[in-house]
């Protein structure tokens, strides 16, 4: 969660791409439980091959 005066700024994106970035490198896959994650995947259509199949959309 970022802290409410640092909300709209892009942080929790760059700390998004960053962790995405980080689990490709590493060869893993990404199970979007957290809302935000689900919808910044879905968005961001370059990172759905980390996603197993039976929980893209």
């Amino acid at each position: 969660m970022v802290p409410i005066e640092l909300e709209g700024k892009g942080i929790a994106n760059r700390i998004m791409r960053t962790a995405l970035d980080y689990a490709r490198a590493q060869k893993l896959k990404v199970m979007p439980l957290c809302p935000f994650t689900a919808g910044f995947i879905h968005r961001h259509s370059e990172y759905q091959d980390l996603v197993p199949e039976g929980y893209r959309y």
